[in-house]
């Protein structure tokens, strides 16, 4: 039979039976002793590289096997919002901001107002979902067709 032949109800359950088998397929592999190892294995030679790289002082190793180099990223996070604020207010400093929509303010604004935001683009992305039954449902719908 093919899944296309097959209703809602029994659709819904293969969904979340497959879902739940990648769960326990990925908590499987997380938990197994090759892949552990694997990751122990790349942690120590993650930190001996990182030492032997700022040992020499070179920004970069270069080998046969690839060019061993560090990669930074860097975060900002406002710790206190007033004072933060306050010194982009006082100080005029405005390209210290990062302009976003706010998506709530956004739909509720568009709901209240019948009519867009300036300049803003509110898309919604769906992706499928199938929830837990209510229990009124539970009973006998298993193998509904």
């Amino acid at each position: 039979m093919e899944l296309s032949d097959l209703n809602d109800n029994l659709l819904a359950q293969r969904y979340k039976r497959a879902e739940q088998y990648l769960k326990d397929m990925e908590k499987a592999l997380k938990e197994h002793p090759e892949y552990v190892n694997a990751k122990l294995e790349i942690a120590s030679i993650t930190q001996i590289l990182t030492q032997r790289l700022e040992a020499s002082g070179a920004s970069s190793i270069v080998t046969p096997s690839g060019t061993i180099h560090t990669v930074g990223k860097t975060t900002a996070r406002v710790m206190d919002p007033e004072r933060f604020q306050g010194f982009i207010i006082k100080g005029q400093h405005w390209d210290g901001l990062v302009w976003a929509a706010s998506m709530t303010w956004c739909r509720d604004y568009i709901r209240a107002h019948k009519d867009e935001v300036p300049g803003v683009e509110l898309t919604t992305f769906r992706r499928l979902s199938i929830t837990a039954p209510r229990a009124s449902l539970r009973e006998g719908a298993s193998n509904e067709q």
